[in-house]
């Protein structure tokens, strides 16, 4: 995995201190709300055998949210088979008084980015209904990338985005209970997400052709930018360019 490519599960490698660099899991009272970031105290060694963090130590079901981590490649069938957590998937559960689990990117490069993954129903039907939560990605808590609802065990809802971010800019992964639903019973929500710092072409200095244009154009991989008074020519010298600062998504 490249420097510049960084994974949702990356931050579950600082279990149970929640403090990596780039990752960081909470909750939000509303969607967009003010985040709270679970403490140490909170974290849970074996819950259905995956490392997590939840909201607080209070009973049942004033712990949720919770966010939990299956950091193999293994599908995980839990309960019977009531809920299934694919491997290299975050199980995210919203709180039952409408409170949001949060996983929180914090942008270490400025550079255009891309934002691609899905969300996954995990429960079934069983004593109550099956997965039904609503599920969001915004940049810095207000302005929307990605919303949608999950109702059913595997249904997918997939994202796929550009986005300029500025070095301390944050991404938000968030999943409610649904609007019209109540409570949270049922609401497993898998979570599978990388954000990938594009590469930049620009012209080099000294060397423009001719002709005068402007612009960015975009492609899924690729960003080329240039200037007025520069064009893309078979003769222009072009250099590849990352916007990276010191450190990756693996630093701690």
């Amino acid at each position: 995995q490249a420097s510049d490519t960084c994974d949702v599960l990356d931050g579950a490698a600082a279990w149970p201190t929640n403090n990596h660099a780039r990752w960081i899991y909470g909750s939000t009272p509303t969607l967009g709300g003010s985040f709270t970031q679970f403490q140490q105290d909170n974290a849970l060694a074996d819950y259905y055998t995956m490392n997590a963090y939840r909201y607080s130590q209070a009973a049942f079901p004033a712990f949720y949210p919770i966010l939990a981590f299956n950091t193999t490649t293994n599908l995980l069938s839990l309960s019977a088979g009531q809920f299934q957590v694919p491997g290299k998937t975050v199980d995210m559960i919203p709180g039952a008084t409408g409170n949001y689990a949060v996983a929180r990117f914090f942008a270490p490069w400025s550079g255009p980015h891309h934002i691609s993954g899905k969300f996954l129903g995990l429960e079934a039907a069983f004593a109550y209904p099956a997965t039904r939560t609503d599920v969001h990605v915004r940049h810095n808590s207000t302005n929307s990338l990605f919303n949608e609802l999950v109702i059913g065990q595997f249904t997918e809802k997939s994202f796929d985005v550009i986005v300029q971010l500025n070095a301390g800019d944050t991404v938000d992964f968030a999943v409610g209970y649904g609007s019209g639903f109540q409570g949270n019973y049922g609401d497993s929500t898998g979570l599978s997400a990388t954000i990938v710092l594009l590469p930049v072409l620009s012209i080099a200095p000294g060397n423009p052709p001719a002709a005068s244009t402007a612009g960015l154009r975009t492609r899924r991989e690729r960003i080329w930018e240039w200037t007025p008074g520069q064009n893309f020519a078979k003769t222009g010298v072009y250099s590849w360019g990352r916007l990276l600062a010191a450190g990756s998504c693996q630093n701690r």
